[in-house]
C-alpha cells in the first residue's frame, strides 16, 4: 500500500493514513507543536525506546519538548511514512527521517555545545481509530556521540547504570485496554507494498 498523499491531520487531529503521520512529524519538530500529541495520542499511550519507556500522554508531551530543546531547530530531510491495516479499526504505521538539529541543551549526552547534528531516527506506531496507543522509537546516538565528541564506553555505563522510574498516570476509562500487551508490533502490519527496508527491518527485529 502506497503513502495516501492527502493529509487531514490539520482538520482532525487524528492520524488516518501515513500522509497525517508525515504532516504530524513536520509539525512537531519543525514548530515544536508538542501539543498535537493531545489530539493524535491516547491518554494512556506508551512509548518504549532504548533509554527507557514512556508512559502516559501528558509524560510524552513532557519528554518531546524536552527533546525539541536539547536539539533546537529540527529539520527533516528524506522522510517517509507508510500504513498497513492490521485489523477492522486498528492500524501500524512507520515513519523515518534523517533529522539535523543544534545541540543547545543537556541530556545524557552531556551539556550543551552548539554543535550542529545529523542523525537518522525511527519510529513504529500502533493506533486505534486514528490515535496511538504504543510506539517504538529509535534514534542513531551512535551518530550523535560521534559528532559531539564523546567517549562511546563511558555513555553505554551510565546510561545501562541509570534508574528510569516509571511514571504514573490516570487513564481515561476504555483507554487503558488499548496500551496492554508486551508484544511487538507485527511484521505483517507494515510488510506492504511501499514500505522501505528500513521499516521492514526494525519491525523483523522487534519480532
Amino acid at each position: 500500500m502506497a503513502a495516501d498523499p492527502t493529509s487531514t491531520v490539520a482538520a482532525t487531529g487524528l492520524l488516518q493514513n501515513a500522509a497525517d503521520l508525515k504532516a504530524f512529524q513536520r509539525r512537531l519538530r519543525h514548530d515544536g507543536a508538542a501539543g498535537a500529541i493531545q489530539g493524535a495520542y491516547l491518554h494512556g499511550a506508551q512509548r518504549h525506546t532504548p533509554l527507557g519507556d514512556i508512559h502516559g500522554r501528558h509524560n510524552l508531551i513532557a519528554a518531546d519538548l524536552r527533546d525539541l530543546a536539547v536539539f533546537d531547530g529540527q529539520r527533516l530531510a528524506q522522510d517517509a511514512a507508510h500504513a498497513g491495516a492490521t485489523g477492522a479499526s486498528r492500524q501500524q504505521m512507520a515513519w523515518r527521517a534523517e533529522i539535523s538539529a543544534t545541540h543547545a541543551g543537556t541530556s545524557t549526552l552531556g551539556p550543551a555545545s552548539g554543535r550542529e547534528l545529523r542523525f537518522r531516527a525511527l519510529s513504529v506506531h500502533l493506533l486505534t481509530r486514528g490515535r496511538v496507543y504504543r510506539e517504538w522509537q529509535l534514534r542513531d546516538h551512535l551518530a550523535i556521540a560521534n559528532q559531539l565528541g564523546l567517549e562511546l564506553h563511558a555513555i553505554a555505563h551510565e546510561m545501562a547504570a541509570a534508574e528510569r522510574p516509571v511514571p504514573r498516570f490516570l487513564p481515561d476509562f476504555g483507554e487503558i485496554r488499548h496500551g496492554l500487551g508486551q508484544k511487538p508490533p507485527p511484521a505483517e502490519g507494515i510488510d506492504v507494498d511501499g514500505a522501505d527496508d528500513i521499516a521492514r527491518d526494525i519491525v523483523r527485529q522487534l519480532n
